[in-house]
């Protein structure tokens, strides 16, 4: 199978404007299933560091907002990262919520935290594939 962005000739630009923080320290989460997991490695930048339980916390209360308002609009039944600053102490502002290009390794460097991300992520499209597959036959068999 010929993937259809490799055959692309030409770069698509993007240009993303976002305020920029005080305090610059980012951390980020791993999220599948509308559930935030872990701190991922890539929680970097200058500033001061800030409680992980806190900012996750946030995350979940972020996702869930979300969620709520925009239903099935947002990815969040499949893998992908919020990243959160802390805006003030104890106040935390979410700064995007990340592709499935998320960078989604686990801070503690945990093999168990990955493990079960995958396990989940493999079962999630394990049963879409299945979902989709019934309803191809059920459709295919009206036809």
């Amino acid at each position: 199978m010929v993937s259809v962005a490799s055959n692309l000739e030409v770069d698509i630009g993007y240009l993303m404007v976002q305020p920029r923080m005080r305090n610059q320290f980012e951390r980020k989460f791993a999220c599948m299933g509308g559930e935030v997991r872990y701190l991922t490695k890539c929680s970097t930048g200058t500033g001061k560091a800030y409680p992980v339980d806190e900012a996750m916390a946030f995350a979940q209360q972020a996702l869930n907002v979300a969620r709520q308002r925009l239903g099935e609009h947002l990815i969040w039944q499949g893998l992908f990262r919020v990243d959160v600053f802390e805006v003030r102490p104890g106040k935390y502002v979410v700064n995007e919520f990340e592709s499935l290009d998320a960078d989604v390794h686990s801070a503690a460097r945990t093999p168990s935290d990955e493990g079960r991300l995958r396990n989940d992520l493999i079962q999630f499209w394990y049963n879409i594939i299945c979902i989709e597959t019934k309803n191809l036959l059920t459709t295919l068999s009206y036809a």
